[in-house]
């Protein structure tokens, strides 16, 4: 098994918003993921890149192989984050997941800020054939120094996922997101995030998010990068409700 994940981050110098609706609207089709990963890709040239190399991969399945190759391009009010992840099991190797999603935040005054998220998906192993979250809500800086970062925020997010051979399903989703980064300069970065969004309608259909990591830097630009990503959803067409993922990567600023 191999995983793939390219993440870009543009911003009011980068893309602008008209250049973002495009970026959306492509990705709504799930053929259209990498060509809209492909042309958005030029414009990392013009920010901070990062890129991950993994030392170590796992996910929990039996009989699973992978390496992680991701991209970061950074910029200061948009993030679009590419993921393709590819398997492999036994002799057979296929792109079994795909996401495309964007972040906008704007502030509204100290502290406060209003957030936009769309994101479109597909996941072979969930019989998900293609996924669209789409909504906004508020976010609050608790605390915003040079070592901490602290926030919380709420909203709502429009759910419609089309399943294979069976019926599509729309939804109205609570979205809270907690996120916490420690930096110490020039020595380390720790982040975790998680978010938990239920069903409104039904609050025992839910989908809980959460990401850790360790960036330890050995110079200004390489650093080594100790990741953990679980994805649980209590509603699926299958056996298979969480994906785990631990990392360990070799990073490059740039």
């Amino acid at each position: 098994m191999s995983q793939i994940q390219d993440i870009l981050v543009l911003g009011n110098q980068g893309l602008s918003k008209a250049d973002i609706i495009i970026v959306i609207i492509l990705s709504m089709t799930k053929k259209y993921l990498i060509i809209t990963f492909l042309l958005i890709l030029p414009f990392s040239l013009y920010s901070k890149n990062e890129i991950d190399l993994s030392l170590k991969y796992f996910k929990k399945t039996k009989d699973n192989k992978g390496i992680v190759l991701s991209h970061k391009y950074e910029k200061s009010k948009f993030i679009t984050k590419t993921d393709i992840k590819y398997f492999k099991e036994g002799k057979n190797t296929s792109i079994n997941e795909g996401s495309l999603s964007i972040n906008y935040d704007q502030k509204l005054k100290e502290k406060y800020y209003i957030w936009y998220f769309n994101k479109n998906s597909y996941d072979k192993i969930k019989n998900i054939e293609f996924e669209t979250l789409m909504g906004g809500g508020l976010k609050y800086l608790i605390i915003n120094s040079q070592d901490i970062l602290f926030d919380i925020s709420n909203g709502l997010l429009y759910n419609k996922t089309a399943y294979r051979n069976f019926k599509d399903k729309e939804q109205i989703r609570n979205s809270l997101r907690i996120k916490l980064k420690l930096i110490k300069e020039k020595l380390y970065e720790a982040s975790f995030i998680t978010f938990y969004q239920p069903d409104v309608s039904s609050f025992k259909d839910y989908i809980i998010n959460s990401t850790f990591y360790l960036n330890y830097f050995l110079t200004d630009k390489i650093s080594i990068k100790f990741k953990i990503e679980d994805t649980y959803r209590s509603y699926t067409y299958t056996n298979y409700y969480n994906d785990l993922y631990i990392d360990l990567l070799l990073s490059f600023r740039f």
